[in-house]
């Protein structure tokens, strides 16, 4: 009886413990976040509409504030990574709207961190260094 006893509080852990994995994974599926602060002073984040949107448990787009992306994610604990990123090729005629989303695209593939709290996505870089916020639409 003990034996079962000890073997039923080990096999519950190990549920618990998955539970809570997957559902940290899959705080961002299916979610938009529009973004609301980044690292760069020197660019005027008002001037775009830059989102982020996760399909599925691998998939996003958005729009980097002229182009349309679209690429893979991977989550692991605190760890998020972005790869394949792509997007179409159109220039806007501001050349600081231009520099905003090559600022953008660059911080994207750089996340290695991550942290969901309070309806806000805040993205680190592998220094630990916040470089995106976003906000849950």
């Amino acid at each position: 009886m003990k034996k079962a006893l000890i073997l039923f509080l080990f096999a519950a852990l190990i549920f618990i413990m998955i539970f809570i994995y997957f559902k940290k994974e899959n705080q961002l599926n299916n979610s938009r976040f529009n973004l609301t602060f980044w690292s760069y002073d020197s660019l005027n984040l008002n001037k775009v509409n830059i989102y982020i949107e996760f399909k599925n448990s691998d998939e996003i787009s958005g729009n980097g504030g002229v182009n349309n992306y679209g690429g893979k994610y991977f989550i692991k604990n605190d760890e998020l990574t972005f790869s394949e990123v792509s997007s179409t090729e159109m220039a806007s005629t501001d050349n600081e709207v231009n520099e905003i989303e090559s600022a953008y695209f660059k911080d994207l593939i750089s996340t290695r961190y991550y942290k969901l709290e309070n309806n806000y996505l805040y993205l680190y870089d592998s220094n630990n260094i916040l470089k995106l916020t976003f906000k849950k639409e």
